[in-house]
């Protein structure tokens, strides 16, 4: 934890290492000047400047685990089992230039000081970035608090848009001269903005057209409502979903997608066998239950005395070793190649088998399968 925010180190190190050039490293939480933070040390094939990894890092990371400190190493100490031996690394460093601008009025020394006090820096120059210092979109908050204790009005937003002491100064002074840095707002054409939002309401989605939906970025799919959006999307839609999920506790995002799907799910995809729907299995291919009855005709008569043999047929999206196993003595249950069985349907009684990977609104491929 640091600043009451969990930190992922592991995470930190696999997209540290990921870097080209980067041979290994550790990410640790040390004291570097009188506050806690996140320090990366590393080893590389060439010299790697501390800004260029922590542009790299910010690509994948959130901003609060992104490290304040860089310590690039020439060979990483080892204790006689292989570990990293933490206790030999060098004194991380901020940082932070030891030379910049200092404040011209009363303003900027303020802010210079409330970045000083909630970063715990001994001084902050008028053009040090406070998010390059170590700050945070939440540790950013105490700006706006400490400013107002100061009679300064300055919003949240306003700190990433002046995130300098000197910015942030002439922002809230209104200095004349920022005036000509801006455009003329009244004379801008909001013609094509006016036709995107002129169709932005309610009437509009209570009355409007369903319009196509193209693939979905699906974020949260982890989470209990997630996950249940993401079962509707794979029952109800044809497009591709992708799901945002990263790996934890060395458990690959794939694996823990497939774990809580089915946690949720299982006994629906086995009610949807038996019903004689395909179901289609993330990371496995789509499957369905088939059984050979005793002269039947319509599914409705298949009794469990009547069948003979079942079958769960199935189309492969990847590589599988194929087993066959039965359920219960005298019971066979093959299992067999979803296109080798809707061959078989099409070449017997004239039927139209269709593709195996398809699935409308409810799963259901046309013919029951069954009897």
């Amino acid at each position: 934890m640091l600043r009451g925010l969990r930190i992922e180190l592991g995470e930190i190190e696999k997209c540290l290492t990921a870097i080209d050039g980067i041979k290994s490293g550790i990410a640790l939480i040390r004291k570097v000047g009188k506050a806690d933070a996140i320090c990366v040390y590393y080893t590389a094939d060439r010299q790697i400047e501390p800004n260029e990894i922590k542009s790299e890092l910010a690509k994948s990371l959130t901003d609060y685990m992104v490290p304040s400190a860089y310590v690039q190493l020439d060979k990483m100490p080892l204790t006689p089992n292989g570990k990293v031996n933490t206790k030999v690394l060098p004194e991380p460093k901020s940082n932070k230039s030891e030379r910049g601008r200092l404040p011209k009025n009363e303003i900027e020394k303020t802010f210079c000081d409330i970045f000083a006090e909630i970063l715990e820096l001994d001084n902050v120059f008028a053009d040090d970035n406070f998010f390059d210092l170590g700050g945070t979109s939440l540790t950013a908050t105490r700006i706006v608090i400490s400013a107002s204790k100061k009679n300064i009005e300055v919003a949240y937003s306003d700190i990433f848009a002046n995130p300098t002491p000197q910015t942030l100064a002439k922002f809230v002074s209104k200095d004349d001269s920022a005036e000509d840095d801006l455009e003329n707002l009244s004379d801008y054409d909001y013609t094509n903005i006016n036709k995107v939002l002129e169709k932005n309401n309610i009437d509009t989605f209570k009355n409007g057209e369903l319009q196509k939906l193209g693939n979905v970025l699906l974020t949260g799919s982890a989470g209990f409502l997630g996950v249940h959006i993401l079962y509707e999307l794979l029952h109800k839609y044809n497009g591709k979903v992708y799901c945002m999920i990263r790996d934890k506790n060395n458990n690959p995002a794939e694996n823990r997608m497939n774990s809580i799907y089915y946690y949720y799910f299982v006994e629906k995809l086995k009610e949807q066998l038996l019903e004689g729907k395909t179901v289609n299995i993330a990371g496995l291919g789509v499957f369905i239950l088939a059984a050979k009855s005793k002269g039947e005709e319509k599914a409705d008569d298949v009794t469990a005395k009547s069948v003979e043999s079942v079958r769960i047929c199935f189309q492969a999206n990847r590589e599988l070793k194929i087993s066959k196993a039965a359920t219960r003595a005298g019971e066979r249950l093959d299992l067999v190649s979803l296109d080798d069985y809707l061959k078989g349907k099409t070449s017997t009684d004239g039927g139209s088998g269709s593709e195996g990977g398809g699935s409308d609104s409810d799963g259901d491929q046309g013919e029951n399968p069954l009897g």
